[in-house]
């Protein structure tokens, strides 16, 4: 059997049949999308003016942009409906850049350097939902999204280390590799909802909605002094592990929020709030039980 397609732009949909049909027919949808731009010339962007919200648009002269999507539906099938997708996003593009604004010598050199993957690059992304139907108006879902990571700018560790607008950020980019990238992450939402129905039709809903519960946090109730050393910032991680954290994970940024009233120390530079205002926040990292701990200290706003 020829699949049926659908085109627009530069990608192609294709619904897979033929040798697939058994499989359809148990889940009744199942998507193959893939595209393919080959050279493709004004590869458009935008060129931000340092750290602001001003922006200039740009253009490169070539790209090649691939991609492919695999996404199965999930009718209802008694109580339960869901969907899962997986995703490929590769893209290449060659300067020179047309637009744009461009200050010093390094910048300039990217003007004429060779091909490079740009930040929508993602190996791989996949994302489900499973809902399951309580009653004809109770229902409950979850979504797990799982991104292995888009591309991100090429700089140099130590440098980023110093700028007090990037620091915080380092945990979650490795810029080791080649090209430097965000870090991998999982996130897991779960929802509640009600549905108001009057003789078949909705009248009202509701809905709860909890967000990314991968991550977690804990309270600590006991008052801090007001100068918070790093020793005391590393404690208070610790005390976390074993007061119902369970085991330190390397792969997570374990951050502590100070409260109004304290400010962080580390040597003789001070947070805000401090008498030698030197930083904002800061990042660090320790060994703990044979596991690299990561950490930051944020202090309050004030």
């Amino acid at each position: 059997m020829q699949p049926a397609s659908i085109k627009g732009n530069w990608e192609e949909c294709i619904i897979l049949d033929g040798n697939l049909e058994i499989f359809l027919r148990c889940f009744e949808n199942l998507w193959l999308c893939f595209g393919d731009c080959a050279g493709c010339t004004e590869f458009e962007d935008n060129d931000n003016f340092f750290n602001t919200g001003i922006i200039f648009p740009t253009a490169l002269k070539r790209s090649r942009v691939n991609g492919a999507e695999l996404r199965l539906v999930i009718p209802r099938l008694q109580r339960f409906s869901g969907s899962l997708s997986i995703t490929h996003f590769h893209v290449v593009v060659d300067p020179p850049f047309t637009g744009g604004l461009f200050l010093g010598s390094t910048a300039i050199d990217l003007l004429t350097a060779g091909p490079f993957v740009i930040d929508h690059d993602q190996k791989l992304g996949a994302h489900g939902f499973l809902r399951y139907d309580i009653s004809k108006a109770f229902w409950v879902s979850t979504a797990v999204r799982y991104d292995s990571g888009l591309v991100s700018n090429p700089s140099d560790p130590e440098e980023v280390a110093k700028d007090p607008d990037y620091s915080d950020l380092l945990p979650y980019v490795n810029l080791g590799s080649d090209p430097p990238r965000v870090n991998s992450r999982y996130i897991v939402d779960a929802a509640v909802g009600y549905h108001n129905m009057l003789e078949g039709r909705l009248r009202w809903d509701i809905q709860f909605q909890a967000t990314n519960l991968t991550n977690t946090f804990w309270w600590d109730s006991s008052a801090p002094p007001t100068n918070v050393s790093d020793t005391a910032v590393r404690n208070e991680v610790i005390k976390y592990f074993t007061n119902g954290g369970g085991s330190p994970d390397a792969s997570t940024v374990y951050s502590v929020f100070l409260p109004s009233g304290s400010y962080s120390s580390y040597g003789s530079s001070t947070s805000c709030g401090g008498p030698n205002l030197q930083y904002c926040a800061y990042h660090s990292n320790f060994n703990y039980n044979g596991t690299n701990v990561k950490y930051a200290s944020l202090p309050y706003p004030g």
